[in-house]
């Protein structure tokens, strides 16, 4: 294992380990709200295996909202890494911050003279 690798794993283990905490919050919440929905309960009561009810019809709907969170915190977590040097051409030391959870995007740089 690479120094750079050792010392990247732990905060990358950290994060991902919070946002995992959070979406399985999510979609255990979602799944319990589906669960109570009347065509979860006609699809037991017309005899449907647990499993197909499951699988069809409750995670495919209760995964929805958790897919969109997932979709903007990689959104959010790719905007958030490009450099602002790159992406206006000139020097500039700044940071980005993004919250999928909260919905809000602050960046603030400030440019330096060569």
């Amino acid at each position: 294992m690479s120094t750079r690798s050792r010392t990247w794993s732990l905060p990358a283990i950290t994060v991902a380990l919070t946002s995992l905490a959070y979406i399985v919050r999510m979609t255990r919440s979602s799944t319990v709200d589906v669960l109570q929905m009347d065509y979860v309960r006609t699809a037991n009561l017309k005899g449907l295996p647990p499993r197909t009810v499951l699988f069809t019809h409750v995670l495919r709907n209760s995964l929805l909202p958790t897919i969109t969170v997932v979709a903007i915190g990689i959104g959010c977590s790719s905007a958030a890494s490009s450099s602002p040097r790159l992406s206006s051409g000139t020097p500039a030391s700044g940071a980005c911050s993004c919250s999928p959870f909260s919905g809000a995007t602050w960046c603030s740089s400030r440019r330096r003279r060569c």
